[in-house]
């Protein structure tokens, strides 16, 4: 997995904006050498299109720089 410097880099300065942008907020719960564990609250918090985002935003955004 990539550095965890550009890991926490990308989920501060690109994701962390995004998902507060649309009224959420977003936790690193974990990092390691082979995961990466989030979970997303306020307006995020039991929404459906968690998935929808975490597939098509989250994950490709985090594998840019931790393929």
């Amino acid at each position: 997995m990539g550095g965890h410097d550009e890991i926490l880099r990308v989920l501060r300065e690109v994701l962390d904006p995004l998902v507060r942008a649309d009224g959420g907020v977003l936790y690193l719960v974990s990092l390691d050498d082979e995961t990466v564990s989030l979970h997303l609250g306020g307006r995020f918090a039991g929404c459906p299109g968690n998935a929808l985002a975490r597939r098509q935003i989250i994950e490709p955004a985090i594998r840019t720089v931790a393929p």
